[in-house]
């Protein structure tokens, strides 16, 4: 269980890193959009629905990666402490 919460957990930063990155790239272009260009308007909406998705998942991860951790919690206090 210990090793599926580092899975977790490495995948949640991943995403958290892809998600930040996609937000610096939104917010450099949010500077410069030619706003006349409905093609650069378009683009620019597709990629902020495209971070929502992204933060909609990663609430997902989160979520699940919580569940996780609560009954693993429950575990170990109904046998003891772990063992390395």
């Amino acid at each position: 269980m210990k090793t599926a919460l580092g899975v977790k957990d490495s995948k949640i930063e991943r995403s958290k890193q892809e998600r930040e990155s996609l937000h610096r790239k939104i917010e450099s272009e949010r500077t410069y959009l030619d706003k006349r260009s409905s093609y650069a308007v378009d683009a620019f909406n597709a990629n902020v629905h495209r971070l929502n998705e992204m933060n909609a998942s990663i609430e997902i991860l989160i979520d699940d990666y919580n569940r996780d951790v609560e009954s693993f919690n429950t575990d170990l206090q109904r046998v003891g402490t772990l063992i390395y």
